[in-house]
């Protein structure tokens, strides 16, 4: 199959402004470079796409006193309702899997470990999220 790889650069500012008096944390910028292609393109249940991005930023993406810190991942998709996968957010390793129950239904659930090796200031933490998708433009 033809046009199964892509590449993306993209560039951002964290902490770009401020609200309040709460302190968020240090402003910083990154940059991350993101390929994706297709483990099987000619498959026609699960063309199984992978990712991989690799970027470098400061702030919260390095470690101690570091100016910048080096994050990375890898996600593929193992089952066309399954996709897994473990990043590095330049502090701590993070790992997940997400599942679509229902294939009709744009609803995603989520399990992640993150930071489990316990190197950020919060810990080891477990998160499960649920996401619902919309689409607001006209068919």
């Amino acid at each position: 199959a033809k046009g199964t790889n892509q590449v993306g650069v993209a560039a951002g500012w964290n902490t770009f402004a401020n609200y309040g008096t709460d302190p968020t944390g240090p402003s910083s910028a990154y940059g991350v470079v993101t390929s994706y292609s297709l483990l099987k393109p000619n498959d026609s249940v699960n063309k199984m796409p992978i990712s991989f991005s690799a970027g470098v930023g400061g702030g919260s993406f390095r470690q101690g006193n570091a100016s910048t810190g080096v994050f990375g991942g890898v996600g593929v998709q193992v089952h066309p309702q399954i996709g897994v996968g473990l990043g590095w957010s330049g502090v701590g390793l993070n790992l997940g899997a997400s599942l679509v129950p229902v294939p009709t239904i744009p609803l995603t659930i989520t399990l992640q470990g993150v930071d489990l090796t316990d190197n950020s200031t919060g810990g080891t933490i477990f998160a499960f999220s649920i996401g619902y998708g919309f689409n607001f433009l006209p068919k």
